[in-house]
């Protein structure tokens, strides 16, 4: 019994159990069936989705893309991210001013990674704005691109991102990790605070020809094009041209800092431009403000001014890779120190590059030079580069050689440095130019040739009719009162006659507007002859040699002959005495500096050194016992004097004119002087002149004296001779 109601009880048990399994598995199978139905429901959405996400015509396919008409279909683009095969293109422009505040496309974790081409078409009025309080990154039409974006054209677009944190910013693309290509922000206003570009906040990819007009302003890092180039990214043919503003450091004409990566065949030329930061920092240059070790520039140049403080370069601003086969031709302005024409600062590489613009740093502080501020690279880093000292107005540099303007226009000098040929091309008259850069050659910065005159300027004594000579396809302009000329003085056309003196300056500007050097020349017309020269004696006669000076004009020339012959400029020049020994005509000119001739100065001198016979007396010296009339005579011309005291005469004394009344013992001295002063021997004649005929000898007694015969004859002859 027991066992029978045990069997019952456990078959009941057994039943339930069936039944509990039946309906679980029913209830299981149910389950399974609606996920069945779900995964296929979800299968068929996965097909059906994006067609569901895209308003537009298209298959989303390389061969047949989404074409987007409107700029609600453009903001149906983020409906396919992550998507690396859906295609899209632009069937016409579009208009984003219903948006008014642009939301960008895509995200870090879900980036637009697909393509986009908008066939040339034109994309305006993106506007995207923030209050200060927003904390913002990654900004542009798209936040992130993986993908390809090309052949866009975006215009009057207006981002203007200043919140706490506000970076990453850029007229297309917030970050850009794919490919750009030929896209171009034709006008526009960029703000924001890191990392800010007119095209690209942050490129991780590669941009190729492409280009950017917009005003952009960052507090740091600021770009033209982009902001910051990192993890290998590219840029190749590609330019900025809008200006480029900082209110705190890195800011460049294309790139705010480069990295790493490479930029080539690029260019900028907007003005760069910032403030003295609170911490003395400011780094800036014409096209990249810092290049770190990992970055490369080649093949590309900037042409705008750069101002700033600290670290201010023409071309980059700070530097530690490497720059080759690029230029600035801006002007570069600091306030502080580390200034350079093309780097402010450089611890890289440089070669074959060259700086052309104004440099103007602090005096005080130094470092400052026509191609480098300062250099701390190692030496030989620094090769085949050249700047200006004309234009820069510096003389001295931290590397680099410097040369004139001429010489920086001749393709010899790069030549000797060994400068790529297949890179650079030199036009006549030109500084060189990239041959891979079709931009460059519209730029022309090279101070043309001042003019030349054909008659220089000096003092003429006719009217002068002058020639100006200039640069092929020149104009020249000048001006005959002594101020500077302009374009808004009188063009040369045709040659100038010059009848006055006149002061003559003259510039040439050449077709790109450069000005040259200013030509001064200064015409002295002087049509008045000066007076005949002078001499110290007087021609005449004169008995010994003589020494002539000559005087004239300060500012003439005197010429002379000694034969009589009439002077000119062909003559003997007057530089020191003449001396004369011989009878000689003295003619003598002066000659001013206009070449006016004056009369001729005119003297006869004859040299007589011969003395003339002494004077001859009528009466001859002697006794006479009456007054005596002595006529003294001489030979023709010459003049007599004389003395009645017996002391020699002189010229000084008493010049004979009429015959001498001699009555008294006197004795005569006479010479004659003849016309050349020459004196004669002296005649000498003494006259004694008693007044009664003398007496026989007294006779005296004889006296007996006793002699012999020899006493008595001595005697005898006294006697007789008493």
């Amino acid at each position: 019994m027991f066992m029978k109601r045990w069997f019952t009880k456990e078959r009941r048990k057994m039943k339930r159990h069936n039944n509990d399994l039946f309906n679980s598995l029913r209830k299981y199978s149910k389950v399974l069936t609606a996920c069945i139905v779900a995964i296929v429901s979800l299968l068929v959405l996965s097909f059906t989705s994006k067609a569901a996400a895209f308003s537009g015509a298209g298959a989303g396919t390389a061969s047949e893309p989404y074409i987007i008409t409107s700029a609600s279909q453009l903001d149906e683009m983020r409906n396919f991210l992550s998507d690396t095969d859906v295609y899209f293109e632009l069937g016409n422009d579009i208009d984003l001013s219903s948006f008014s505040n642009w939301d960008p496309i895509g995200e870090n974790a879900n980036k637009f990674s697909g393509h986009f081409d908008g066939n040339n078409h034109v994309i305006k009025n993106l506007h995207i704005a923030a209050d200060t309080s927003t904390i913002l990154e990654y900004i542009g039409l798209f936040a992130f691109s993986s993908g390809t974006i090309e052949h866009v054209i975006l215009d009057t677009v207006h981002v203007e991102v200043d919140g706490v944190v506000s970076a990453n910013i850029g007229g297309l693309v917030g970050q850009n990790e794919g490919v750009i290509r030929d896209v171009s922000v034709i006008a526009g206003t960029i703000q924001g605070k890191t990392s800010v570009g007119g095209l690209v906040g942050i490129n991780k990819g590669t941009i190729e020809s492409s280009v950017s007009n917009a005003t952009v302003t960052g507090h740091s890092i600021t770009g033209g094009l982009v902001g910051t180039m990192d993890s290998s990214g590219s840029i190749k043919q590609s330019y900025a041209t809008g200006n480029v503003s900082s209110s705190l450091e890195m800011a460049g004409g294309l790139i705010g800092s480069l990295e790493n990566g490479q930029v080539m065949q690029s260019h900028a030329t907007g003005e760069v431009k910032g403030m003295y930061s609170k911490d003395g920092l400011f780094i800036a240059g014409g096209l990249i403000g810092e290049i770190k070790s990992g970055g490369q520039v080649t093949e590309s140049y900037a042409t705008g001014n750069v101002f700033g403080s600290y670290t201010i370069g023409g071309l980059v601003g700070l530097s530690n890779g490497s720059i080759s086969k690029s230029y600035a031709i801006g002007n570069v302005t600091a306030t502080q120190e580390w200034v350079g024409g093309l780097i402010g600062k450089n611890d890289g590489y440089i070669s074959e590059t060259y700086a052309v613009g104004k440099v103007t740093g602090n005096v005080i502080k130094g470092k400052y030079g026509g191609l480098i501020g300062e250099n701390i690279a190692a030496e030989g880093d620094v090769t085949a580069s050249f700047w200006d000292m004309d234009q820069s107005g510096n003389d001295t540099s931290d590397g680099g050689e410097g040369k004139t303007t001429a010489e920086m226009v001749e393709q010899t000098l790069y030549h000797d440095a060994g400068w790529d040929g297949s890179v650079w091309e030199w036009p006549i008259g030109h500084y060189p130019k990239l041959k891979a850069i079709l931009e460059d050659d519209d730029i022309d910065v090279a101070r043309p040739i001042k003019p030349t005159v054909d008659i220089a300027g000096g003092t003429y004594n006719s009217d002068q009719t002058i020639s100006l000579l200039g640069e092929a396809g020149a104009t020249i302009y000048y001006t005959l009162d002594g101020t500077t000329p302009t374009i808004a003085s009188t063009e040369y056309q045709h040659p100038i006659t010059i009848s006055e003196t006149k002061s003559l300056k003259a510039i040439t500007v050449d077709l790109a507007g450069n000005v040259s050097e200013v030509l001064e020349e200064i015409y002295i017309i002087d049509k008045i002859p000066p007076g005949k020269p002078n001499v110290s004696l007087v021609g005449g006669l004169y008995n010994t040699n003589l020494t002539l000076n000559l005087s004239g004009e300060i500012t003439g020339t005197i010429y002379f002959t000694l034969d009589g012959t009439t002077p000119t400029i062909a003559s003997t020049k007057y530089e020191h005495p003449i001396t004369i020994s011989d009878t000689k005509t003295l003619k003598a000119i002066t000659v001013d500096s206009a070449g006016n001739v004056s009369e001729v100065l005119e003297e006869v001198y004859t040299i007589d050194k011969v003395a003339p016979a002494k004077p001859s007396v009528s009466v001859q010296g002697g006794t006479y016992y009456s007054a005596q009339t002595v006529a003294l005579s001489a030979e023709s011309g010459a003049t007599i004097y004389f003395t009645l005291d017996g002391t020699a005469p002189t010229q000084l004394s008493q010049e004979y004119d009429t015959p001498l009344s001699i009555s008294q013992r006197t004795t005569l001295k006479a010479i004659a002087v003849d016309e050349a002063g020459n004196l004669s021997d002296v005649t000498e004649a003494l006259y004694n002149i008693g007044t009664s005929i003398p007496l026989p000898p007294p006779f005296y007694p004889i006296q007996h004296i006793e002699l012999d015969k020899k006493s008595v004859f001595i005697l005898s002859i006294l006697f007789c001779k008493t």
